[in-house]
């Protein structure tokens, strides 16, 4: 099991997206497949909101198309009565580290408002119910798990945002979701201990 499945060595922490590629290979399930404009289209959405003094990377391929969604879906995010709020007095972009279960893990945090952590997300969904189906399918709620122990969080938020226009905006409050946390609970503790059985006492 995992032969074909190689860790750089010289990672010291394992992050979330470490996890989902543990748990596809375990399932049988193809590689995430979003493609680099899909990820940098997402990084570029979230430097614009949270770190807007930051500059753009020049390297992207980028084009008017994609520069007027952005700046629509930034200035709709700007509307969102949770997110002005938490943007004044928030840290953004936190990298989180801490051992879990005996091995060094690692997150990068978008908002931490207090005690309570917001992630952004971007999303092809038009509703709220449908967005929820993608959190569960997409393992949002470990997630949750993993970052609320590395930030020393009491509750965390996710915040997603249509791509298509109008860019509705869809919050999902884990806490109200108990039955879900509890499995991204037991997720996270499995994955961590195959991670431990397969990368670090091998």
């Amino acid at each position: 099991m995992f032969k074909t499945l190689v860790r750089d060595k010289d990672k010291d922490y394992i992050s979330n997206s470490w996890l989902s590629t543990l748990k596809r290979e375990l399932l049988g399930q193809p590689a995430f497949k979003g493609g680099e404009g899909f990820l940098n289209f997402g990084k570029e959405l979230h430097r614009r909101f949270l770190e807007p003094q930051t500059t753009m990377d020049m390297c992207m391929d980028w084009d008017d198309q994609q520069e007027y969604k952005v700046n629509e879906m930034v200035n709709r995010l700007w509307q969102v009565p949770l997110l002005k709020e938490a943007w004044k007095r928030s840290d953004k972009e936190i990298t989180c580290t801490k051992e879990i279960m005996g091995v060094k893990c690692l997150g990068i945090l978008d908002m931490k408002y207090g005690k309570v952590g917001i992630d952004l997300k971007t999303t092809w969904n038009k509703t709220r119910i449908s967005f929820y189906k993608s959190a569960v399918r997409y393992d949002y709620f470990r997630q949750a798990q993993l970052y609320t122990r590395l930030a020393d969080l009491d509750s965390f938020i996710f915040v997603a945002i249509s791509k298509d226009p109008p860019h509705d905006v869809f919050e999902l409050h884990c806490n109200d979701y108990p039955m879900e946390m509890a499995i991204g609970r037991q997720e996270l503790e499995f994955l961590i201990n195959l991670h431990k059985k397969y990368y670090v006492n091998a």
